[in-house]
């Protein structure tokens, strides 16, 4: 098999695997049986559907997720028709750091510190997927060395990420993460947190980028 066909074949099964297990969470939460890591038990009284939606889709798991379904799907594609850039391979590296984050902050800080009931989707979204990311950005093909300055460009979802949450925590009470939480810990602690995770993306993103650039191989 050619390269090429097999990392088109790769970034589709990884495709199929994240958008699948989004629609089982999806129809979990529709027959009122979200019991997964992202409905918590504080949701168990809450009558409003629209409650579940909105909760379901401001974690950054969720999220982080369906941004590496997408970024796999489209790069797959680009990758069987030979179309790279360096603006595809900072998309790449984004979507492959947002998901390391998840995982490993999912690892350290939250299995630790909370009681989890282990499913399918969790083990997908909080370690399958991310190692098959991790392994696609460090050894697919790609055609551009990315520069320290051009990983900037990673923070900006990050950042409006934990606006929107800290600003919609404020108005409903409720934050995705403990450490978000100014009930739960300090603000100071809260800074501490977020600055930790957006300067530990950082670092992560220019470690990733320091792999060598490797042309398509077509045969």
């Amino acid at each position: 098999m050619k390269h090429k066909e097999f990392w088109f074949i790769y970034r589709w099964i990884f495709f199929a695997l994240g958008l699948f297990v989004v629609i089982y969470q999806c129809v979990q939460i529709a027959n009122n049986q979200g019991q997964s890591v992202v409905l918590t038990t504080e949701a168990a009284g809450e009558s409003d559907p629209l409650y579940y939606w909105v909760k379901f889709f401001s974690y950054f798991t969720i999220q982080s997720n369906i941004i590496g379904f997408i970024v796999m799907g489209f790069t797959g594609w680009f990758i069987l028709i030979e179309r790279q850039s360096k603006t595809i391979d900072i998309v790449r590296l984004s979507a492959t750091t947002y998901l390391t984050i998840t995982g490993l902050v999912f690892h350290t800080l939250l299995v630790p510190f909370g009681s989890f009931i282990w499913d399918f989707s969790v083990f997908m979204q909080h370690t399958l997927l991310p190692l098959m990311i991790i392994f696609d950005w460090l050894a697919a093909p790609s055609g551009s060395r990315i520069k320290m300055r051009d990983t900037l460009w990673l923070l900006i979802y990050p950042v409006i990420y934990l606006t929107y949450s800290m600003v919609r925590g404020a108005f409903v009470h409720e934050y995705p993460y403990f450490f978000m939480d100014p009930s739960a810990i300090s603000p100071v602690m809260i800074g501490v947190y977020l600055l930790g995770i957006l300067g530990f993306g950082l670092i992560l993103a220019n470690l990733y980028r320091l792999r060598m650039p490797r042309p398509v191989v077509s045969s």
